[in-house]
């Protein structure tokens, strides 16, 4: 019986990555020319799923040296922005992981006001470095 085989070649792994890279998005917000908050967000799809798409926010932060009002600002921006490229990829939900556990109560808010509502929990181990 004839196994079929998989061809790894430049052309295939260039292909593969053409399409991690198109449902990549990086966001700077400015204001006055200057940065000011930064997001990166992946679309991605349901494993043995119809599903649509769906993203995963892996960052989105605002400057600490801002004032609180320019912060939620810059953050809200952020999150309106990473909204319109989710709809432009077709894909719902839009997945935040707060995971710093920071002022967790102002980042509830926060995504609140922006109309995010929570799904959840994040769960983590963490390790000694000589576990490594």
């Amino acid at each position: 019986m004839n196994e079929p085989q998989a061809t790894c070649s430049d052309a295939n792994l260039d292909r593969v990555f053409g399409r991690v890279l198109a449902r990549m998005v990086g966001i700077i917000a400015e204001h006055d020319g200057a940065p000011v908050g930064i997001a990166w967000a992946t679309a991605d799809e349901y494993l043995l799923s119809d599903r649509p798409r769906f993203v995963t926010v892996h960052l989105v932060a605002a400057g600490l040296t801002l004032t609180p009002f320019r912060r939620a600002k810059a953050l809200l921006t952020l999150v309106a922005a990473i909204r319109q490229w989710a709809a432009v990829q077709d894909a719902s939900p839009v997945f935040f992981h707060v995971m710093t556990g920071a002022k967790l109560a102002a980042a509830d808010r926060l995504m609140k006001a922006a109309g995010a509502k929570s799904v959840g929990g994040s769960y983590a181990y963490w390790f000694s470095r000589c576990m490594l």
